[in-house]
């Protein structure tokens, strides 16, 4: 295929558009927009405003990552009969309190359920450890062992607690403990006195020096740990954790719909004090998740796509080299943005997490047909003389030249969007409808108010030609020059590229597509790590004649399970045995303390000054270490009692210090003793028997993992193992991600055939020769196996948002070689070199631009957005590479 124009010299505009064989269809309407050009460009404005108002009444977005997946799939209604008849399962929220003690979480726990109840962004909180029943039946869900080691421990600290029974106080604490030395009975305590020396040392310490610190005497009565029990410095390894369930009010009219909860959640943070400092309030779960993630994707396409309009106008003003051509090009970019977004709130209604990502996409795709027009455009006027072509002219000049690659690019474009509608996959489904429409709509404008507003506005164009250089001259000339050394160097890279994509994976892990640093997901990684908050937990359903006990027993056996669990299975075991050791516990302890309340007395701080120098004084021959630093806290304290201008304060505070931890552990367990009776499943509360039996008879049983479920292979095994023994019954977080990374990945397969099979058949129709079509993808294939390499090696997976990348790329880099195609069919080349014509320059440009646009994605801190703009840029811009290198070597 030769060009008909080898010497460089260009011809007259007239002759460059009716070099073009268009049908003349083309420029008759193109006539009849640039006579009519105002009334054109006003039903443009007038579509465009209306569609906004659309939008702005109708688009909602829908940021449950389950519904982009089609509701057909059998797991998908399993996950529905989950939500449906057990709604704790749906839109949950977690708070969850840490803190240095039992007790300092205990009592944060307390404070966050009384406030979070009132407000009326609350349906209901669950607590277990506050409930009545739990309360009075706690010690029965003890293990026999766990319960014979509690009493032991109680009988041995029985001296101790008998007088704080009656009088809870610190001066009383320091009192008992000045007794036991000056009686010479700490051997007879049957305790490690010394300890509590040590552990009642950190807490005055703490006190004196500004931290909130608590005693915890259930780690004082209890098997100990390491950390003293008194830290306040935060989350240390013997940090203590407690979690409560918020059913939150969802708000679903609004985009966030569960801002007003959120915020509530965060005043209450602020307001308790728990946003700093040693006790920390943090909040996951599946609201948390969801709204942190729809305001990262929301943040992220509003920063991306600000990003990408700064880029465009950038490129375009230095590829244009025309202020008022570039206006023009945004100009017509705003109304197809505007007509997209009507078409999405009218077509789909509300968008989802990957398809409100169209905004960014359609700045770096529609502004590339406006681009090749108006480069054209430039093309024209610059080589007539001044005057001698009219802005009309040249607008229907470039129009009817460039119909044929504009229509044959949309429709391309179009296909690879299209490619994921009849996927099951339907969030990038919407995505590819509402995109490939958008292309239609870029197309439509380019042939109406494009050329309105060329005609209305007849921007300035210098009249001079490309000034080719030397040097750039002989770059333009290399890929024809040396056409041999190219095409085997393509295939050196094919054969290179082959073995790397083996190792694409898809990584089916909905928290890696999300920000990494978001609260919600640091913390539920947490909760994952130590096998907290049953997250990944799997819950099988179970018809009401079934029964439950031998499926839960098979469950239990398999290898990857730590236990399953059903309403049955949570009636305590050894109850007789347990009763008949709490009532002797009762008897040994007294009346004194079975029937404390354990609520800490105020003191005086001449009464505690006085204390803490007669503990001190009997501590002095002490040589335990604890009892060292205790004797220096204890001056310490009485020190700063003399000195501060507030002792009643100072008093109060190392009062509670020292005594807060008792009500939580003691009154928890007097509570116990006096309420323990035998535990059947019809004395369950009711709302604790409604998250086992649903009200149509359906039983749940809650299948716990015994792996480490941030691997993937693991929780896989885990998975398949309880799918195997319930198949289409079980459901939860780790069969959901396990199936739809299964229908994902089969509908970017069944996507990239369909994508393929598309754009080939559309180039054989319209080139109508093999060969041609052939070329046109060979650069393309190159590309994209470039690419899959560039990810395996990067360490880039697939994943839920990032799927679309591919097929998407196929649609959109194949417009470059079509253009290129037809240009060099067209003929009119200067040197016969297609690279030196405007439409390479256009593609260039238009590269830069869409690559940048894609590019900008990159910034959004939702990390499945950004691995999506990082993939789109770098395949663009190998797949243009190789257009422009390759391509014009077959040509």
């Amino acid at each position: 295929m030769r060009s008909s124009n080898t010497s460089g010299n260009q011809p007259k505009s007239n002759a460059v558009a009716d070099g073009a064989t268009q049908p003349h269809l083309v420029e008759d309407w193109l006539t009849r927009v640039a006579r009519h050009p105002w009334l054109v460009l006003a039903v443009c404005v007038v579509l465009a405003a209306a569609a906004l108002v659309a939008a702005a009444r109708l688009l909602g977005v829908d940021s449950d990552p389950i519904a982009m997946l089609d509701e057909d799939l059998p797991f998908r209604q399993a996950d529905e009969r989950l939500r449906a008849e057990f709604p704790d399962f749906d839109s949950t929220l977690l708070a969850v309190i840490e803190a240095p003690t039992p007790e300092q979480a205990s009592l944060a726990a307390r404070r966050v359920q009384a406030r979070a109840a009132e407000m009326p962004q609350v349906e209901r909180v669950r607590w277990a450890p506050d409930s009545e029943f739990f309360a009075r039946q706690g010690l029965m869900f003890l293990s026999l062992d766990e319960l014979e080691t509690l009493s032991e421990r109680l009988v041995e600290a029985q001296p101790l607690l008998g007088r704080l029974a009656r009088e809870t106080s610190a001066a009383t604490l320091f009192g008992l403990l000045a007794q036991i030395e000056e009686s010479d009975r700490a051997a007879e305590v049957g305790f490690d006195v010394d300890a509590v020396h040590a552990r009642v040392a950190e807490a005055v310490s703490g006190t004196l020096d500004g931290r909130p610190v608590v005693l915890s005497w259930q780690r004082l009565l209890g098997a100990g740990d390491a950390d003293g029990g008194a830290s306040g410095d935060g989350k240390a390894a013997g940090s203590a954790r407690e979690i409560l369930q918020i059913t939150p009010v969802l708000d679903h009219t609004r985009v966030l719909a569960a801002r007003a909860v959120m915020d509530a959640m965060d005043e209450l943070r602020r307001e308790l004090g728990l946003d700093a400092g040693p006790v920390r309030l943090y909040f996951t779960g599946s609201t948390a998740l969801r709204h942190e993630e729809m305001e990262s994707v929301i943040s992220g396409a509003g920063l991306t796509g600000l990003l990408a309009l700064a880029l465009v106008t950038a490129v375009m003003l230095i590829g244009l080299r025309s202020p008022a051509l570039s206006a023009i090009a945004l100009v017509n970019l705003a109304l197809g943005l505007a007509l997209t977004v009507g078409f999405a709130a009218l077509a789909v209604g509300r968008v989802n997490l990957i398809s409100v990502s169209f905004v960014v996409l359609y700045i770096g795709l529609g502004v590339n047909y406006a681009v090749h027009y108006l480069l054209r455009y430039r093309e024209i006027i610059m080589h007539d003389a001044p005057g001698e072509t009219s802005a009309a002219r040249a607008a229907i000049g470039a129009g009817r030249f460039l119909v044929h690659p504009l229509v044959l690019s949309a429709v391309t474009t179009a296909l690879g969007f299209f490619a994921f509608v009849p996927t099951s996959f339907s969030g990038v489904a919407q995505l590819g409808l509402i995109a490939g429409v958008a292309m239609v709509i870029t197309l439509a404008l380019s042939y109406t108010a494009l050329p309105a507003m060329l005609v209305l506005v007849q921007p300035r164009v210098p009249p001079a030609r490309p000034d080719f250089t030397a040097g750039w001259r002989r770059t333009l000339e290399w890929p024809l020059a040396h056409r041999r050394l190219v095409i085997v160097a393509g295939g050196v890279f094919v054969a290179a590229a082959l073995p790397a994509t083996l190792g694409l994976r898809f990584d089916a892990d909905p928290l890696n597509v999300r920000d990494p640093d978001a609260e919600s997901v640091v913390m539920i990684r947490e909760l994952l790590a130590e096998r907290e908050g049953g997250y990944r937990n799997i819950q099988v359903l179970v018809e009401p004649d079934r029964p439950v006990e031998p499926l839960r027993r098979e469950l239990e056996a398999l290898p990857t399970v730590a236990r399953a669990v059903s309403l049955e299975s949570l009636v305590p075991e050894d109850q007789d045995e347990k009763l008949e050791l709490i009532d002797e516990l009762a008897w040994v302890l007294g009346l004194d303390i079975v029937e404390a309340d354990w609520q800490t007395e105020p003191v005086e701080p001449a009464a505690l000054s006085e204390a803490a120098r007669e503990l001190a004084d009997a501590l002095e021959g002490t040589a335990g270490p604890g009892a060292r630093r205790l004797r220096s806290e204890l001056s310490r304290l009485v020190g700063r009692l003399d000195e501060t201008a507030d002792p009643a304060a100072l008093a109060a505070a190392v009062n509670r210090a020292l005594t807060a931890g008792l009500a939580p552990t003691l009154g928890r367990f007097a509570a116990g003793v006096r309420g323990a009776e035998l535990v059947t499943r019809e004395r369950f509360p009711d709302w604790f028997t409604a998250q086992w039996h649903s009200a149509s008879g359906t039983r749940l049983i809650q299948v716990f993992p015994d792996v480490d479920v941030l691997d993937f292979d693991r929780q896989r095994e885990f998975t398949e193992q309880v799918m195997g023994v319930a198949p289409g019954h079980a459901t939860g977080g780790p069969v959901i991600q396990l199936a739809a990374g299964r229908a994902i990945t089969s509908a970017f397969r069944q996507a990239l055939v369909w994508a393929v099979l598309g754009i080939v058949t559309v180039l054989l129709v319209t080139l109508r020769d093999p060969l041609a079509a052939a070329k046109v993808m060979a650069p393309l294939v190159l590309g994209g196996l470039l690419t899959v390499a560039l990810m395996v090696v990067a360490g880039i997976p697939l994943n839920f948002a990032n799927v679309v990348a591919l097929p998407l790329l196929l649609g959109v880099a194949v417009d470059n070689g079509i253009h290129l195609v037809s240009r060099h069919r067209a003929g009119l080349l200067p040197d016969g070199n297609v690279l030196k014509t405007a439409t390479a320059r256009a593609i260039v440009v238009g590269a830069m631009i869409t690559a940048g646009g894609f590019g900008n994605l990159a910034f959004s801190p939702h990390s499945g957005t950004a691995s999506l703009g990082i993939i789109l840029a770098m395949g663009l811009a190998l797949m243009v590479v190789a257009t422009l290198v390759f391509l014009p070597a077959m040509l």
